[in-house]
């Protein structure tokens, strides 16, 4: 059985234990049905109950201060890996969801020439956000990016978007594939949807943050609100210090928004469910599982341009420009009013999600691992 090194920041924990990404913890676990995998995970916090299994694979933990310089985290990666491979020699090296593992990663396979795969899993390609202000940061984060890729065996992307994204930054690889996430579908295609009337549901899944851009979204609510009555939900952890709730006032429409915050991920359904419209505002994703999952339960996909939306625009999703209020509101209304292109909408989406779940993600990366392995 080959054996696989996974170098990740977190997210294959139970969700009971609270460092948890579905997405990536039902990935791994089905790829540990036919292969020998250890998940190398730092996280920035001693705790004594996480489980050192994710399926049949492995879990080692490293533990590291967030203020540590990030060369002491690359540190810390290889020379962990190291010490599992002197123990037991690995085939293949598989870094994902951040450039400091995919780093990390890349330095583990050169030292013992092992291929090294590479997934792009979130804002790896979205490090110039303002490129005629380039600061150091992105300076640094560009470099590192342009060596990685450079060094990988295989590149693999989440969308259509993201290979924009790198085609944009004049970064090309010779082996790139695009590989999204599904999601267990099962899960949400018992949801029973109500027939849209107003007060309108819009819905919001996503931690507030600055990426989020939920400031454009209260513009286009404010809009919107003009026109027919609605109510909007924003379920999401607030990492803007409630920020957002002020903007709500200040646009005098803080009556028409329910601010949740953090929901396990099982009360997903429910949230859909009561929704009629799901409404994305966000600068950037390398994805959007949100996307997937909203489409497994068919319910219609408002959004900006960004990942899955940008790939599946006008084919399952109506997208408009990033930061632009107006284009999402009238996006917004369009899903409200126009039954016959929602329902086209819907059944494109639907169809998607239904062609792409979990288990074809897990199927794509098991025959890469078998065309990446040489002995």
């Amino acid at each position: 059985m080959k054996r696989v090194a996974i170098f990740t920041p977190g997210g294959v924990a139970r969700e009971d234990v609270g460092v948890h990404i579905p997405s990536l913890y039902r990935l791994i676990v089905g790829l540990s049905d036919d292969f020998e995998i250890v998940v190398f995970s730092l996280l920035p916090f001693q705790q004594t109950n996480l489980p050192t299994f994710c399926g049949k694979a492995q879990v080692r933990y490293l533990f590291a201060n967030p203020t540590d310089h990030w060369l002491k985290k690359v540190f810390l990666w290889v020379r962990t890996f190291a010490a599992e491979h002197r123990k037991k020699k690995f085939d293949i090296v598989h870094a994902m969801l951040g450039l400091i593992p995919e780093f990390s990663a890349i330095i583990s396979a050169r030292l013992y020439s092992l291929p090294a795969i590479v997934s792009f899993f979130g804002g790896e390609t979205d490090w110039d956000q303002q490129p005629s202000k380039k600061t150091l940061r992105a300076v640094v984060l560009e470099h590192l990016t342009r060596l990685i890729v450079r060094n990988a065996t295989t590149l693999t992307l989440l969308t259509d978007f993201q290979r924009n994204e790198l085609i944009g930054k004049k970064i090309q690889h010779r082996d790139i594939k695009i590989i999204p996430h599904g999601i267990d579908t099962t899960i949400f295609m018992g949801i029973v949807k109500r027939s849209a009337k107003e007060p309108y549901h819009l819905l919001n899944i996503a931690n507030i943050a600055a990426v989020k851009d939920q400031r454009i979204l209260l513009k286009s609510l404010q809009i919107v609100c003009r026109e027919v009555q609605c109510v909007l939900r924003i379920v999401g952890a607030d990492y803007l210090d409630g920020s957002l709730q002020h903007f709500a006032e200040s646009l005098n429409i803080r009556d028409r928004v329910e601010f949740y915050g953090f929901i396990p991920y099982q009360q997903i359904p429910e949230h859909l469910s009561w929704a009629d419209v799901l409404v994305h505002s966000s600068r950037h994703e390398g994805q959007g599982v949100i996307f997937v999952e909203a489409a497994a339960s068919k319910t219609p996909i408002v959004s900006t341009r960004v990942g899955l939306a940008f790939d599946l625009d006008s084919k399952g999703i109506l997208a408009s420009t990033v930061g632009d209020p107006h284009k999402l509101a009238r996006n917004i209304l369009k899903s409200l009013v126009d039954p016959v292109t929602v329902q086209e909408q819907i059944d494109l989406a639907f169809q998607w999600a239904q062609d792409h779940p979990i288990s074809w993600t897990v199927s794509a990366y098991k025959a890469l691992y078998n065309i990446t392995f040489h002995p």
